[in-house]
C-alpha cells in the first residue's frame, strides 16, 4: 500500500499526474478529506442502488397509503 493519499484530482489534466500525499485514514488509500469526497453518497454504484431502492421504497408506501385512504373513505 502506498505510503501517503492516493488522490488525483479533476483538476490535474497534464501528465505526470501527482497524488495528494497526505497521511492516509488507516487501511484505506485516501486520507480523510478525499475519502469522503470520492466516497460522498451517491456516487458510487452501490451507493445509487441503494437510492434506488430506498425512492422505489418510499414510493411504494406512498401508493399503500393511498390505496388506505381510498378504501377509508
Amino acid at each position: 500500500m502506498s505510503e501517503g493519499c492516493q488522490y488525483i484530482g479533476p483538476e490535474q489534466t497534464e501528465w505526470p499526474y501527482t497524488m495528494c500525499g497526505c497521511k492516509p485514514i488507516t487501511g484505506k488509500l485516501y486520507c480523510a478529506e478525499h475519502y469522503h469526497r470520492i466516497y460522498a453518497k451517491g456516487t458510487s454504484v452501490n451507493g445509487k442502488r441503494r437510492e434506488r431502492a430506498v425512492e422505489a421504497e418510499i414510493e411504494d408506501i406512498k401508493r399503500q397509503q393511498e390505496i388506505e385512504e381510498i378504501e377509508n373513505a
